[in-house]
């Protein structure tokens, strides 16, 4: 018979694990068997060296009582002969008063060894030994002796039988059961060979098919004649694949469209189950929240950093209540607002299965509403300074206070004054409104560049007393024509001179310059003031925005929509703002007009 081990996989281990099995089954039957008839013929070769011996002890004890030494030795010699080994007759005190053979002790020897204080205090015992004393392993069975008539032990009686024999019986039986356990490889092989290649045979058909359904190929079917268990899980595979295909195709259908709308869906998605792993989750939660892409069976403690979104499933699963929150993250330096819904899932059964949690980026709402709450503060308190600076003149001019001329005339002036900045703050809120509401209707007209903002520059430092005249302004341009809304984009000028002669320092430069680029004209008014925060340049543009925090105080402050109104004009003409600012190295503020409109 020829075995080809090589081949198969499913056969050879079927093979060696039969084989492994008789043999583990074999080998530890022989140890029992001769464990037991070890023990059984050692029980009985005690017991036999027991009873023989109890008789002749009596005779040996009514020797030593009447003081008989050579009936003693008698006795001792033949106790010995009889179990083919030693015997030594031992005093209380453990001293050998007679010995056979008398070579294997010397005579008044104390015995220190082989329990023999147990069997002076009384003992019976019996135990295999091995000693340098004798040539080979011996029985030992100690008897207590008592030859006086008083219930004191008064000897020992240790005989030493050979265990030879014994061991002789057990090596015939370990060879047999060696011949048996060949015999037994050999059938088993023989059996395991046969039933091992049909068996793995039809398996490896059966796997071979499985493999191809784990591929999601469903139309194969098992062909295997067996009236067994093997031919009812053939039909069962076959059956089992006709079931699975309608119901893959019918899971397919319903992932996809899953699918289809989880990624459609602007809102982040997360379902995470009872035990806080994420089971579902969709592309737009980890653009949100900036997570790495593979997140399926992930603990939520690891894969989600931010605390109030674990919070917040955690509380959910205790109660199998609704939550809600909301919460700021930091995306890429840009700063986020998240609104968080929670929803306990529940199975049929009302068992909380998981929790899923929608997330919708309300960043443009939460920044504007910020920024609306911003404007309403700062417009409050600058209605509050002029009405109050109005009203306490006009209660000093009703009461009759000031009698003089000239004091009247300089509360009318107050008076003037402020009313004035309500005006200017009322007409850039309306024309906010009105850029928002119409747009710009840009009225365009050939201008020099170079004159036009000779004339802003005329018009902007008009407005200055003598003693304002601290603040030097230098005009860098080439002259060059460029069509645009004259009037827009003075205003846009004049407020950008505005800011910056607001926030700079005495006796520092403000700088208003014009260059030519490639595509676009670059038009820009410098300052040497404190600068920006570079985390706020960002919503610098922003209506009702105002970085009050970054910028000199003590001067008159805007209501923050200057530049707002600034950026809109400058997007009408189809060009675009921008701002470079360092703290402490003041900022630049300016915009790009394309050439071609």
């Amino acid at each position: 018979m020829k075995f080809n081990l090589g081949d198969n996989v499913l056969f050879n281990r079927l093979l060696f694990r039969f084989l492994a099995i008789v043999l583990i089954i074999v080998i530890i039957s022989g140890f029992a068997i001769t464990y037991f008839v070890k023990n059984f013929y050692f029980k009985e070769k005690t017991q036999e060296i027991i009873n023989e011996s109890q008789v002749l002890a009596r005779s040996l004890a009514q020797a030593l009582a009447q003081g008989d030494l050579k009936t003693t030795q008698k006795w001792i010699k033949l106790i010995a002969e009889l179990n083919s080994g030693h015997a030594w007759l031992v005093t209380n005190n453990g001293y050998v008063i007679l010995s056979d053979p008398s070579s294997s002790i010397s005579k008044e020897e104390q015995i220190t060894s082989f329990e023999v204080e147990k069997v002076l205090n009384g003992y019976t015992i019996s135990k295999r030994v091995e000693s340098s004393r004798f040539d080979e392993a011996m029985m030992l069975v100690g008897l207590p002796m008592n030859y006086s008539g008083s219930n004191k032990v008064e000897a020992g009686l240790l005989i030493f039988s050979s265990v030879s024999g014994i061991n002789s019986t057990i090596a015939q039986i370990q060879k047999i059961m060696a011949y048996s356990l060949l015999l037994a490889i050999i059938l088993a092989l023989i059996v395991s060979y046969t039933w091992a290649k049909d068996l793995s045979s039809k398996l490896k058909k059966m796997s071979d098919i499985a493999i191809q359904m784990s591929e999601g190929n469903f139309d194969k079917r098992i062909n295997i004649e067996d009236d067994s268990e093997i031919g009812s899980l053939s039909e069962s595979m076959n059956y089992l694949a006709k079931k699975l295909k309608v119901t893959i195709d019918d899971l397919t259908q319903e992932r996809n469209k899953l699918k289809y709308v989880l990624t459609g869906m602007e809102e982040g998605v997360l379902v995470v189950d009872e035990e806080e792993k994420i089971i579902l989750f969709n592309q737009s939660l980890q653009n949100l929240l900036n997570l790495e892409n593979n997140l399926s069976e992930k603990k939520l403690t690891a894969a989600v950093p931010n605390q109030e979104i674990k919070d917040g499933f955690k509380k959910v699963l205790q109660t199998g209540e609704a939550e809600h929150g909301e919460f700021t993250v930091t995306n890429n330096g840009l700063e986020r607002r998240i609104l968080i819904n929670y929803a306990p899932i529940y199975l049929d059964n009302d068992q909380l299965w998981a929790v899923v949690a929608l997330f919708n980026d309300i960043s443009e709402r939460w920044r504007f509403e910020k920024l609306q709450q911003n404007f309403v503060a700062n417009v409050s308190h600058e209605l509050k300074s002029p009405l109050s600076s109005i009203k306490g003149s006009a209660e000093v001019l009703v009461d009759g206070v000031v009698q003089d001329k000239e004091r009247e005339d300089e509360y009318l002036d107050i008076i003037l004054d402020e009313t004035e900045r309500l005006s200017n703050m009322v007409e850039e809120i309306l024309d906010l409104a009105e850029l928002n509401t119409n747009g710009v209707n840009l009225n365009r007209e050939e201008v020099s560049l170079k004159g036009f903002l000779i004339e802003v520059k005329n018009i902007f430092t008009k407005q200055f007393s003598k003693e304002d005249e601290r603040l030097n302004l230098e005009f860098l341009s080439t002259d060059f024509n460029y069509s645009l809304d004259r009037e827009k984009i003075k205003q846009v000028l004049l407020n950008l001179l505005d800011n910056a002669y607001k926030y700079s320092p005495p006796d520092t430069l403000v700088t208003l310059g014009v260059t030519e680029e490639s595509d676009s004209i670059k038009i820009w008014v410098s300052d040497e003031g404190p600068g920006i925060p570079q985390d706020e340049l960002q919503d610098i543009w922003k209506r009702f925005y105002k970085v009050d925090k970054a910028r000199t105080p003590g001067k008159k402050k805007g209501s923050g929509l200057g530049l707002s109104i600034v950026k809109q004009i400058i997007e009408q003409h189809q060009g675009k703002v921008f701002v470079n600012s360092q703290l402490g190295e003041g900022s630049t503020f300016g915009f790009y007009l394309p050439k071609k409109y």
